[in-house]
């Protein structure tokens, strides 16, 4: 099913949050009851986020957890025993996107969801370059609060994201050395998230 979005991403408030110290990004996760979880990359990249939806399941037990995917990461993704539901799109840079999903009742429910606002938090969270466009899937849906990485975590996405982080609510600065779980993880509690399980699991289907 295919949705029109805007030529441009819609102006938030850009708020930079350094990872140093402790930052904290005004969310109030425990009042979240919908939120979409924007990750579109490779089969990896996805892997290695299960941490952190093993985490935000727990942190957030009552709220429906969307993730939207590239195609080539469904058929693993939709297994997760993380999240409620799954839908995969083309990256696409500009014009409308494409959803896909299990069947056309599900995709026909994501995009009325989608279209229709009733997302409380939209989460990018890919340390590095967004170069499928995760913002703009986010930013999008028009979620109460769009919260990702800035701009300037990477020097490479300083270059290839600039400008983005004004189309964030608020964003989590952090140039830190560490792994891409770790970071994660962080983001997590920046959000007011519990990390209690570091492990692995990966769930498979037929």
């Amino acid at each position: 099913m295919t949705v029109a979005l805007p030529a441009a991403p819609t102006a938030r408030r850009g708020l930079v949050v350094p990872a140093e110290g402790g930052g904290r990004l005004p969310v109030d996760l425990a009042a979240c009851r919908r939120i979409l979880v924007v990750r579109l990359d490779f089969i990896g990249d996805w892997v290695l986020m299960l941490p952190f939806l093993a985490n935000l399941r727990a942190s957030a037990p009552g709220a429906e957890i969307t993730a939207v995917v590239l195609t080539r990461v469904y058929d693993l993704a939709r297994a997760c025993r993380f999240v409620d539901r799954v839908v995969a799109v083309d990256p696409v840079e500009a014009g409308p996107v494409a959803f896909f999903g299990r069947d056309e009742a599900d995709v026909a429910d994501f995009v009325a969801d989608y279209t229709g606002g009733v997302f409380d938090l939209a989460l990018v969270p890919r340390w590095d370059t967004d170069f499928n466009g995760a913002l703009r899937i986010a930013n999008g849906s028009g979620a109460r609060q769009v919260i990702g990485f800035s701009e300037g975590c990477t020097p490479q996405r300083a270059v290839e994201n600039r400008g983005d982080d004004r189309f964030y609510d608020a964003v989590l600065l952090d140039r830190g050395n560490a792994h891409e779980v770790e970071h994660k993880l962080g983001f997590l509690e920046a959000i007011g998230g519990r990390v209690s399980e570091r492990g692995l699991r990966l769930d498979l289907d037929a």
